[in-house]
């Protein structure tokens, strides 16, 4: 195991500096010395994919990730407006409920209002409480007695 893996490593480091030579000869000279047809063949080759990656990137950067980050923001938008519409909701209704008792305060100061109705019960009181005309009699003549 360790055997191979060093074998492999240094066929890859021999690899390495040989191609290091050999583009270091052709960058001085200008000009390709070993299978420049293949060469050039696998350039265009690695051209190609660049530009066919370039591409997929691009579509997948506008139509995409784009497309995505704004349904979230569309969301997140509907979320907010949601939460609004039920604080409206819940302000408005808050607004009738006051309104109805600002109404029947006002109604009730304009019969009277606690005065009226306090003034009711002390009448109904005395209405309960009233001696009859046979009752008076008796009380009017204890009182005459008495003086």
């Amino acid at each position: 195991m360790i055997l191979t893996l060093t074998l492999t490593l240094s066929g890859l480091i021999v690899t390495w500096v040989a191609l290091s030579y050999v583009v270091g000869v052709e960058e001085g000279r200008k000009e390709r010395l070993l299978f420049s047809g293949l060469r050039n063949r696998l350039d265009s080759a690695v051209v190609w994919a660049n530009q066919l990656v370039s591409v997929v990137l691009h579509y997948l950067d506008r139509h995409v990730i784009k497309l995505s980050w704004y349904y979230s923001l569309h969301s997140l938008l509907q979320a907010a407006l949601r939460v609004v519409v039920a604080l409206y909701d819940y302000l408005e209704q808050t607004f009738h409920i006051n309104r109805k008792r600002a109404r029947a305060i006002r109604a009730e100061r304009r019969s009277g209002g606690v005065k009226s109705s306090m003034l009711q019960s002390v009448a109904e009181h005395k209405e309960n409480t009233a001696l009859s005309s046979t009752q008076k009699k008796k009380l009017r003549n204890k009182k005459l007695e008495r003086e």
